[in-house]
């Protein structure tokens, strides 16, 4: 039956609560990662997110919408039905940030949904960004599935379907149309009956990322306690950071300082916000990663903790980090937070047990070190005037990189040194180089490996514009 058949797109948009197995770290469960490009602004893309109208055009034909945290949408892709049946699909909002991402957890899947136990350990998170003016990157985020086989039986069938609902999102956007959800569709019985037969072998690919963070602790107090221990500066300060600055609103501040004594920038989570609360429920946040992961620091990832009451005067905390990104650095970040949380969430149970909480390596930085790099030209004819327009861009780019080195903290000192032209009265304390002399590029990082990045990632070095070594420097003396 046509009713039926879309049944199975629901987890695109549905996310359910973590796993209720009462153990101290849950394993980190795999995520389904897809992806599309649109050609449409993301204001567009969101349109078709954020109003009744919008959903209809490529959701399903029957939509009640209430669009806030805690709020539902609700669904039903068989035309003839109604908003209440047993064909209707209930979605609770966990999160969202407009025009930037949504989270949602299933409350109340159809009647005889196929996965109705698995899907009890999903949820999903969608992403929104912008490529350009004109065109937007969705990243749905399909987490919680596990290695039984069920789950893995749903991952398979999800991944073709929710490739073919991400398909009907880019042709609303772009046509602006509204797909017949109610016809026939050869493509998606197609997919479907693929999918159906895909389901009987093990769901492995490489599209399964052990992206997520999952933790989850019980914490001998009642959940009251455990919420302001979370969502205020006196709360949180008593077993997280030094300080801190936390606005329990949509976007307020949520940063927590690990080292005051650093520069500004380069003290905690500064620039992470609130996304979402339901009040000793629920808190989502954005998070960043430490000074040590430059490349990726500016990026956010996203927390959400869940309470919920664990016996008498007991509360038990889930926590889920998402919203990693690939590449080598996002893996180095994962597994820093991976041992981090472990360590936070101990010295949160610690608090309420009457222990001793230690601030630790953990989650504080490692201090700062001083290095400095050395730029040679790698031309000899460079002061000569040998430099290409491709050289000027490259050189331009390298002073607005080492003014946001001096705006982030890092950077103490940059500049050319100069060789005399002529030596009148050398003496052996005035001896030439005998190699042209350096640029000269004094800064801060926490280890060699840092230090060796900031220097590669000079535009000027990486175009090789200049020839660089870095050295460690041993910060002696200084004006104060």
């Amino acid at each position: 039956m046509i009713c039926k058949r879309y049944f199975y797109l629901i987890p695109l948009l549905a996310i359910a609560s973590l796993s209720t197995t009462p153990v101290t770290a849950m394993p980190a469960g795999r995520t389904l990662k897809q992806s599309i490009v649109i050609d449409a602004s993301i204001a567009d893309v969101w349109s078709l997110i954020e109003t009744e109208e919008g959903l209809k055009k490529w959701m399903a034909p029957l939509i009640e919408l209430d669009l806030r945290v805690g709020g539902t949408i609700k669904s039903n892709y068989h035309a003839d039905g109604v908003i209440g049946d047993d064909n209707t699909i209930v979605n609770t909002i966990l999160a969202y940030e407009p025009q930037r991402m949504l989270s949602l957890k299933a409350t109340n899947p159809p009647a005889n949904f196929a996965y109705a136990d698995a899907i009890k350990d999903m949820w999903s998170v969608m992403y929104f960004e912008v490529i350009d003016e004109g065109r937007t990157r969705v990243r749905v985020h399909g987490l919680g599935y596990r290695d039984t086989p069920d789950s893995e039986a749903m991952f398979k069938f999800f991944e073709r379907g929710n490739e073919w609902v991400l398909q009907q999102l880019k042709k609303a956007a772009e046509a602006n149309t509204t797909h017949d959800m109610v016809q026939g569709d050869a493509e998606l019985d197609q997919i479907l009956a693929d999918a159906a037969d895909e389901s009987k072998d093990s769901a492995a690919g490489s599209a399964v990322l052990p992206a997520n963070i999952e933790k989850e602790v019980i914490v001998n107090t009642p959940r009251s306690e455990v919420w302001k221990a979370w969502t205020t500066p006196e709360g949180i300060t008593t077993f997280f950071g030094q300080a801190a600055d936390i606005e329990l609103r949509h976007r307020g501040p949520f940063e927590i300082y690990f080292d005051l004594d650093q520069p500004e920038g380069t003290r905690g989570s500064e620039g992470c916000e609130v996304l979402s609360w339901l009040d000793q429920e629920m808190l989502s946040f954005t998070w960043n990663a430490p000074t040590n992961f430059l490349e990726v620091r500016m990026q956010r990832s996203f927390v959400v903790l869940q309470f919920s009451d664990e016996g008498k005067g007991k509360t038990k905390l889930k926590l889920t980090h998402s919203g990693f990104g690939e590449g080598e650095q996002w893996k180095e970040v994962r597994a820093y937070f991976d041992n981090a949380w472990d360590f936070v969430l101990k010295n949160l149970v610690t608090r309420f047990d009457g222990g001793e909480v230690r601030q630790g390596k953990a989650f504080k930085p490692e201090p700062f070190k001083y290095y400095v790099y050395y730029l040679y030209p790698a031309k000899d004819s460079f002061f000569q005037g040998d430099i290409s327009e491709a050289d000027n861009i490259a050189l331009t780019a390298h002073v607005q990189y080492l003014k946001r080195l001096l705006a982030e903290g890092k950077l103490i000192l940059a500049g050319p040194s100069f060789d005399p032209p002529i030596y009148p009265d050398a003496t052996e304390t005035m001896i030439p180089f005998e190699i042209p002399t350096p640029g000269i590029v004094v800064f801060r990082a926490h280890n060699d490996q840092e230090a060796k990045a900031i220097m590669e990632a000079d535009p000027a070095v990486a175009a090789g514009v200049f020839k660089a070594r870095v050295n460690p420097f041993n910060y002696s003396f200084a004006r104060p």
